[in-house]
């Protein structure tokens, strides 16, 4: 029976060749990845070389894509002037109220187009306001400008509903992209003020969300700098 032992073992050593030949690369490369580089450290060579191309596959958690992360882009309020109250001035360079009086209440109008993308809403109709706040998160109101923010010294404090610098917040219906918005408030002049010319600049801001930037025929000015302001003449 010797024939069947030799037949047996040549049989074991053809499948041991057969395995080695099959399979050599997958033991070289796990044993030899960084050999020459002091081995593999995390997902490169101890020495900081690069993970060879035969070694990386291996490795494959070190390449995987990085997670996709949307970025949200920031709205932009956006108005177009459509009119304002007070009377064109002479040299037709601005809105004007004229031969007034120290201590005179003022009627101001302003409308204008929403270009924002998104409906205005009236400030009860956002809800309760937040803790820490003042007024409504995103309330379209009707702020001072140059400088923005400020105490025009010209104004009695009774021309404003917030911080000495805003006139008035919207609170009617709501108002679509594309709609008319409409701002209706008074102003006061100080008791003290003195004669002479004053210009009174505002903007409008969605309040904890931006200052507003204006479209003019149909292009959007790059910064939040207005050109929306009345002349007032004290005599």
């Amino acid at each position: 029976m010797w024939w069947k032992r030799e037949f047996l073992v040549s049989r074991g050593v053809a499948i041991l060749l057969a395995i080695f030949l099959l399979c050599p690369a997958t033991v070289e490369a796990r044993s030899g990845c960084c050999s020459w580089h002091g081995g593999v450290c995390g997902c490169g060579c101890c020495d900081g070389t690069s993970l060879s191309a035969t070694c990386a596959p291996y490795y494959s958690w070190c390449y995987a894509p990085a997670p996709v992360v949307k970025s949200v882009a920031t709205p932009i309020y956006k108005y177009e002037w459509v009119s304002q109250s007070g009377t064109i001035s002479a040299d037709g360079l601005a809105h004007e109220y004229a031969g007034l009086a120290a201590g005179q209440t003022l009627n101001l109008s302003l409308s204008m187009i929403n270009r924002s993308g998104t409906t205005i809403k009236g400030k009860t109709a956002l809800g309760a306001v937040p803790a820490g706040k003042q007024v409504q998160v995103g309330a379209w109101g009707i702020g001072t400008q140059n400088p923005q923010d400020g105490t025009p010294s010209f104004l009695d404090s009774s021309s404003f509903v917030l911080n000495n610098n805003r006139f008035v917040y919207y609170d009617g219906a709501d108002v679509p992209n594309g709609g008319t918005i409409t701002f209706n408030w008074t102003a006061k002049l100080s008791t003290t003020v003195t004669n002479g010319v004053y210009n009174l600049y505002v903007l409008p801001v969605s309040e904890y969300s931006a200052w507003t930037r204006q479209v003019k025929n149909g292009y959007t000015l790059p910064s939040c700098n207005s050109d929306i302001f009345w002349r007032l003449t004290v005599r």
